[in-house]
């Protein structure tokens, strides 16, 4: 493992326009996630498959952002596939801003999916998902646990919506004091904490699950406007500013249920752990009170 020093790296200095290239369908509004970090546009690379868009670094040769518009058709479809690995380097960017299989090798880390395996609806869609592009480094126990709860709760929430749900994850690389980040092998940062933001056209609503990389069993809610103040992206650019500035309800039904919060402008400050319970199996509650 090694550490680098990242001068800088989360300056917010302005802002970065990706064109949405061919798939627009899936971004809110047809609206790209906005850099408000420049530093993360660093050697970045925008590429689009068939269920999702992803947003890449050379400087962390990782995914900065990926994208889904998830419809319960879809995750029917996905449902039926029989899971098959096929994790690869991605051809699509050059060697030097881009990770290998080697880098993860033996590094205690999980290749970490940002869109899912569980979303992808056909096998082509499945096989792109498996891009190392698509990847972070993963605390293993958060991967297999938590985040895999996150992401079958956002699946049960598309189906019981009943309609579209645009979902964007990603990484977030928090430096230490000294201004340091791990990177696997040199070459692929570690990131600190890792988030997946929702947002319901249907309700106006949008919500960001906020989690570290480690063998945690809770995750924060935040809301957009949070999100963007701690990592520089503006996820949803084009929904209202209220929705920007609102954290919804997260859905969570995770094997790690806790009592939980949720922040609401008319939301009780303490939730009974009888109604807590009750509520776990309808939609989730939020942060750990």
């Amino acid at each position: 493992m090694f550490k680098l020093i990242i001068a800088g790296l989360f300056i917010f200095v302005a802002s970065v326009n990706v064109q949405a290239e061919t798939c627009p369908s899936h971004f809110a509004n047809n609206s790209i996630p906005k850099l408000t970090n420049l530093k993360l546009s660093s050697h970045g690379h925008q590429l689009c498959y068939e269920a999702y868009s992803v947003y890449t670094s050379g400087l962390t040769r990782t995914a900065i952002w990926s994208a889904e518009r998830l419809t319960p058709s879809n995750l029917e479809l996905a449902s039926r596939l029989q899971r098959e690995d096929s994790f690869h380097p991605e051809p699509g960017i050059p060697y030097e801003d881009r990770a290998e299989l080697k880098n993860y090798a033996r590094s205690g880390y999980d290749r970490g999916h940002m869109s899912p395996n569980g979303d992808m609806p056909t096998p082509t869609a499945q096989h792109e998902s498996f891009s190392l592009a698509n990847m972070i480094p993963q605390n293993p126990q958060n991967n297999r646990g938590l985040w895999a709860g996150i992401e079958s709760s956002v699946r049960e929430y598309t189906k019981a919506n009943g309609s579209e749900v645009y979902v964007v994850s990603g990484p977030a690389f928090l430096a230490d004091t000294n201004n340091q980040l791990e990177a696997l092998k040199g070459r692929v940062l570690i990131p600190t904490h890792i988030w997946k933001a929702l947002y319901n056209p249907a309700t106006g609503e949008a919500g960001v699950y906020w989690v570290a990389n480690a063998n945690v069993h809770d995750f924060e809610t935040i809301s957009l406007a949070e999100l963007n103040k701690r990592t520089g992206i503006d996820v949803f650019p084009n929904v209202t500013e209220s929705t920007k500035q609102t954290a919804m309800m997260l859905p969570y039904s995770g094997k790690k249920f806790r009592k939980r919060y949720y922040e609401k402008k008319l939301s009780l400050d303490v939730m009974p752990p009888l109604l807590a319970e009750m509520l776990k199996f309808k939609q989730g509650l939020n942060r750990v009170y």
